[in-house]
């Protein structure tokens, strides 16, 4: 191999960005990507300051009633945990629309960073959703602590967070991690190229071709 064909972290950055790469200082956004799936990319376990789940939540049910979409994936990779009752009207509403989880079109997309609150919701996606798991292990147990605070040291002002509660989420046993239904983990190359191999996972499981998920 020559030397340098590996890439430099400059060839990642210069490559077009996948989704999973893009608005990640959001709490939580969405877009429709072609062809016609709802990519919802979930990154912290609060609630927006200027749109609270509530609202944000009703306008995704609506658009996913308005336009039927192909698929619905719900991307919590880079979602390091927080508060674990957040995105409970988003869960709501998707349970209801059991119909998507029935026919395989829910996906929750896990990994490394998946953590803490984040990896409750990520269960809860799995067994009271029915949505398919895709991507790497979690970062943490699925029984463990979670429901973070933060306060500031009085001298320094630093922020330090600690969990106030410990949640036995999975009581067959105590495995290390989460693991997906479908593994489809980032490797260095694909990041490189700028390429997002869960969705390309996501994509072949609903027939289409690997780089379908395009923003529109």
């Amino acid at each position: 191999m020559a030397a340098g064909s590996e890439g430099t972290f400059a060839d990642a950055l210069a490559a077009p960005a996948p989704l999973y790469r893009q608005r990640t200082q959001e709490n939580y956004w969405y877009t429709w990507t072609e062809p016609d799936v709802l990519y919802l990319q979930y990154n912290r376990c609060q609630d927006g300051p200027l749109d609270p789940m509530a609202s944000f939540a009703r306008r995704v049910l609506d658009d996913i009633d308005r336009r039927a979409p192909r698929a619905v994936i719900v991307d919590l990779r880079a979602n390091g945990g927080g508060n674990s009752s957040v995105i409970d009207p988003l869960l709501q509403g998707l349970r209801a629309r059991s119909y998507l989880a029935q026919s395989g079109r829910l996906f929750a997309l896990i990994g490394a960073s998946t953590f803490s609150s984040a990896l409750m919701n990520a269960i809860s996606l799995k067994r009271e959703n029915g949505a398919i798991l895709v991507g790497g292990p979690t970062g943490g147990k699925p029984n463990g602590y979670g429901e973070t605070r933060t306060f500031a040291l009085p001298n320094s002002g630093l922020s330090v967070t600690y969990s106030t509660k410990f949640f036995r989420s999975w009581p067959d046993g105590d495995p290390e991690s989460l693991v997906p239904d479908i593994p489809a983990p980032v490797s260095w190359a694909d990041y490189r190229e700028g390429r997002d191999p869960a969705l390309a996972a996501v994509a072949q499981r609903l027939g289409l071709a690997p780089g379908a998920f395009q923003a529109k």
